[in-house]
């Protein structure tokens, strides 16, 4: 009895790795192509319809880009932790060879992508929520293909 239950502990403990690998995969597969948001928040304040209007987001491969995809950040999912954790590593500025990194989590439901970010050194959110400081909420719709600017 005893064995087996050591037996059950030791293939979990081999296999979760496994399986958290592929769940990463099978995001980062669905969240290739151009989003567009439905909501954004930076710290307390939603982000004008005018700015979020002409906001997208690009996903091609590990690389994600808003606006040129000459300054695309590389991305990194992990979803062994919960939630699902998001490593974003982009230029400090436009055409920079300097990268920060940028924390955060992200899930999808029923279509729509979250990501919450913060500011580069202030750790990782742990809640879809923007605050004070420099969290970053997006909900993210794919863009109809006449829409992917």
């Amino acid at each position: 009895m005893i064995r087996s239950l050591l037996a059950g502990f030791v293939m979990i403990a081999f296999t979760a790795p496994l399986l958290a690998q592929e769940q990463a995969k099978k995001d980062l597969e669905a969240m290739q192509g151009v989003w567009m948001p439905r909501k954004m928040i930076s710290g307390e304040a939603e982000v004008p319809k005018e700015i979020r209007d002409a906001f997208r987001v690009t996903f091609d491969g590990d690389k994600l880009w808003i606006k040129d995809p000459k300054d695309a950040a590389l991305i990194k999912l992990d979803t062994s932790k919960m939630p699902y954790h998001l490593n974003v590593s982009g230029p400090k500025t436009p055409g920079g060879t300097d990268f920060e990194l940028y924390e955060g989590i992200y899930k999808f439901d029923k279509g729509v992508l979250f990501i919450c970010v913060n500011n580069p050194g202030q750790g990782r959110p742990t809640e879809f929520e923007a605050k004070k400081g420099g969290l970053f909420l997006m909900e993210l719709e794919k863009a109809p293909a006449k829409d992917k600017k």
